[in-house]
């Protein structure tokens, strides 16, 4: 109830207690930062649920009265370019890394005299699926003729 009292309430407050709840701390982007939210109030027709769903409707008018700035997160395209390409270069120091611990641990069980699985190839198995490997054969009989 307090963040959306504060975000309902709009600049009039300036502090809004996102970290007084967890769930609103992890909703806070949501709630009040850069995206848009749907708000999905349960009402109920029953005269045993009167209380609940009037609370529901209250909260929901409060909900209904925040408006959230939106605007655009995008990067240029050399700024999406160079952080891909660094995170291609993680990736491919990563698979360095695990490339070297497996040379290592297969260097370890060959000097405790145990047969190492092969390593595994860099191309693809063919599909051992009759039914795949058949499409595969149709659709190049196809493309052939």
């Amino acid at each position: 109830g307090n963040v959306i009292n504060a975000l309902a309430l709009g600049k009039a407050m300036k502090h809004v207690p996102y970290r007084n709840s967890k769930l609103t701390r992890l909703l806070s982007d949501s709630l009040g930062g850069n995206s848009e939210t749907l708000f999905i109030a349960c009402a109920s027709p029953a005269d045993r649920n009167y209380e609940a769903t009037l609370g529901t409707l209250r909260y929901a008018t409060r909900v209904r009265a925040i408006k959230n700035q939106l605007k655009q997160n995008r990067m240029s395209k050399e700024e999406e370019l160079e952080y891909l390409r660094g995170l291609v270069r993680e990736l491919q120091n990563e698979a360095d890394k695990y490339k070297a611990f497996s040379l290592q641990l297969r260097e370890q069980l060959a000097q405790a005299g145990v047969d190492a699985p092969e390593e595994p190839s860099a191309e693809p198995e063919p599909p051992k699926d009759d039914a795949i490997a058949s499409k595969a054969a149709l659709k190049r009989g196809a493309g052939a003729g």
